[in-house]
């Protein structure tokens, strides 16, 4: 196998670099505003306060089809995990489930955030 070219790698570093730190910003910026957001708010209001979500997924919960649930601070583990469990374990992101109407119907933090 051959060797990969100085250049490729530093093009690599700086990729994960670049994703590692859009993650973090984005974990800081729901520290600090996640406490804003209320039942009821629309897809709009919650962008406005936290931002583009990390993930997006349909959020199929039993009985309640059409709802939708975005996930703020993913990293590479529980994208994954969300990409193959539809109702992965949440715990490690902060998490908005919205409503049929595209409200909020429930909202939840990463139990590390709570711990503090």
């Amino acid at each position: 196998m051959g060797r990969v070219p100085a250049a490729l790698r530093a093009c690599g570093a700086s990729l994960v670099l670049a994703v590692v730190s859009a993650l973090a910003g984005c974990a800081a910026q729901c520290q600090e505003h996640f406490a804003s957001i209320r039942e009821g708010m629309d897809r709009e209001q919650v962008q406005a306060i936290l931002g583009k979500p990390s993930s997006k997924w349909p959020g199929e919960r039993p009985g309640e089809e059409g709802t939708e649930r975005w996930q703020y601070g993913d990293n590479l583990s529980s994208l994954a995990t969300s990409g193959v469990f539809r109702d992965a374990d949440t715990s490690r992101v902060y998490v908005i489930w919205f409503d049929k109407d595209g409200k909020v119907a429930s909202f939840s933090e990463p139990d590390w955030a709570k711990e503090r």
